[in-house]
């Protein structure tokens, strides 16, 4: 039926594909030859919704809370990985919980990073940005810690040295 919203939704979506192809990309200066051209992927990349990950579980933690973005994350993460439609590179998780932890949500910025250290357990981020999270909400103990322990997994890690001399820590090498 054309009164379906997910036919009306697609109609817009092709007619938009279409008039970027025909239109904006036909007036790209010396565009090149075979033509680059928009498709339902160069956006979706095989997802229904073409959401960044780190947008989809900050909506989730907001809606629903860490536990339900950690399985999200489990989810989407068993389902999409190794394909284009979301970046489950080690940033992502680092960003959100960054974000998070801007916010004033400690136990899920937190929570989320410590998710992201399940998938690279050698990396100096992942403790860094714990810092970075107790650094934001003011405990200055778990910061120091969380970067020493980032100089640990990689004693030439630099953010975590920085942090060490701002705070007046040195860049001590001892976890």
């Amino acid at each position: 039926s054309d009164d379906k919203r997910t036919k009306r939704t697609a109609r817009v979506m092709l007619d938009m594909v279409h008039h970027i192809n025909e239109e904006h990309l036909a007036e790209v200066p010396e565009r090149s030859n075979p033509r680059l051209e928009v498709t339902c992927f160069t956006c979706h990349h095989g997802a229904a919704r073409p959401v960044p990950l780190e947008d989809l579980l900050s909506q989730t933690v907001a809606v629903g809370g860490l536990d339900s973005a950690t399985r999200t994350y489990r989810a989407l993460r068993e389902q999409y990985y190794g394909r284009a439609a979301y970046d489950f590179g080690e940033g992502t998780l680092n960003g959100l919980g960054l974000a998070l932890a801007r916010s004033g949500k400690l136990r899920e910025a937190v929570g989320m990073v410590n998710l992201n250290g399940e998938f690279f357990p050698r990396s100096p981020s992942i403790p860094f940005t714990i810092g970075e999270a107790n650094r934001l909400a003011g405990d200055t103990v778990a910061a120091l810690a969380a970067y020493r322990q980032a100089l640990a997994r990689d004693s030439t890690f630099g953010p975590a040295r920085q942090r060490l001399r701002e705070l007046g820590a040195g860049s001590s090498r001892s976890p």
